[in-house]
């Protein structure tokens, strides 16, 4: 499977929504198969999205998982009860799609094999996650029972705009007529309730939080109650990978978050000071150019001068150099030299700013120590 989709070369996230219908149509529409709990929002939709399914497999509904990135392999963008989907599976059903539009981009494909496979396995509900925005989205061809807002700040403006009322009408295209809508506390904006309005569409807006996880725990509650009279528990005690993972080894604590805009790298900073009171940090960083990377890193500087720029051989992520220039981060030559230097000052050192160094560090450090 990993070897097909490493063919696709056109991986941009924006639908062409005449292809998947078409795929929709020809494959017996697939994607009103199950049924769906869409969900969107500029940070916190993977965790939501995996907190609803984690509760529905649990209850024992068959219940289908499509998230992204993925850390390690495509597979894990495709789960049903969090088993991955088998390679066979996922190579007959591309072969498939390929034979009928062998220029599909890379979103699309993973989204019509999502729907194929969720439907061959005869999935209760599947809860899928926005890969970008919502209206122009590759999985909005969806017809859910509920639609999921997370929150709406600054992200892929290239895409949805560069203020949060433009992105936020791309998160609402998600909304369809008469589907209840769960909207957290920071998408409660103009263009989310005109849609609903527009669309009949009952709207549940939930109060603030005191951090990021509770607000997360909050909206994938209220999604619950809202599709399912069982008992949903005291607490999901749940996490994807790389999303505030705590690793510890020899002499040092690692913690891996793919935190990729200034929102996220913000609350996951402001997060991390409640969990390491009394310690200090040490950041490997690496970032998209197409971010706002010197917001990002004016924030990590706020809290630690130690920041290693990691470059890997990713062509969409700025070089050392590069991140040197913007933000003026002093770079040691070797990365084992910095980390030494973190071990000694008892540092936690956080790896972040993107999903695409996520694997390779994750090898580094677990095949290291």
């Amino acid at each position: 499977m990993e070897l097909i989709i490493k063919q696709i070369v056109d991986k941009k996230n924006l639908a062409n929504f005449d292809t998947m219908k078409m795929l929709d149509k020809l494959f017996d529409f697939p994607s009103k198969s199950f049924k769906t709990i869409h969900v969107t929002g500029t940070n916190g939709k993977g965790s939501v999205s995996t907190k609803i399914a984690k509760v529905l497999s649990r209850q024992g509904h068959k219940t289908g998982l499509f998230t992204s990135p993925h850390i390690e392999t495509c597979r894990e963008r495709i789960q049903i009860d969090f088993k991955m989907i088998e390679d066979s599976d996922g190579v007959d059903i591309i072969k498939k799609i390929l034979d009928i539009v062998p220029n599909i981009n890379f979103f699309e494909l993973l989204t019509m094999t999502a729907f194929i496979y969720f439907r061959s396995k005869c999935v209760k509900f599947a809860i899928i996650e926005v890969g970008v925005g919502g209206k122009l989205d590759s999985t909005n061809i969806v017809n859910p029972e509920l639609s999921v807002i997370t929150n709406v700040t600054i992200d892929h403006v290239e895409i949805l705009g560069d203020n949060i009322y433009e992105i936020g009408e791309h998160k609402a295209g998600i909304i369809k007529y008469e589907t209840p809508v769960v909207v957290g506390y920071r998408a409660a904006l103009q263009p989310i309730f005109r849609s609903a309005f527009e669309c009949k569409a009952p709207l549940y807006i939930l109060c603030q939080e005191p951090d990021w996880w509770k607000e997360n725990d909050a909206i994938a509650r209220k999604a619950l109650s809202l599709i399912t009279p069982e008992e949903i528990g005291e607490t999901f005690h749940l996490c994807q990978p790389c999303r505030l993972e705590v690793i510890d080894i020899k002499n040092l604590t690692l913690v891996f978050d793919i935190a990729h805009n200034v929102d996220a790298i913000e609350k996951l900073f402001t997060k991390l000071k409640t969990m390491f009171k009394d310690r200090t940090f040490s950041v490997i960083f690496a970032m998209s150019g197409k971010k706002e990377i010197k917001k990002s890193l004016t924030i990590i500087q706020n809290y630690t001068q130690s920041i290693f720029a990691y470059e890997s051989g990713k062509s969409n992520l700025l070089k050392q150099d590069e991140v040197k220039t913007i933000a003026n981060v002093s770079q040691l030559i070797q990365l084992s030299i910095f980390v030494e230097i973190a071990k000694r000052n008892r540092d936690i050192v956080i790896i972040t700013g993107s999903s695409y160094i996520m694997h390779d560090l994750k090898l580094y450090f677990l095949g290291n120590n």
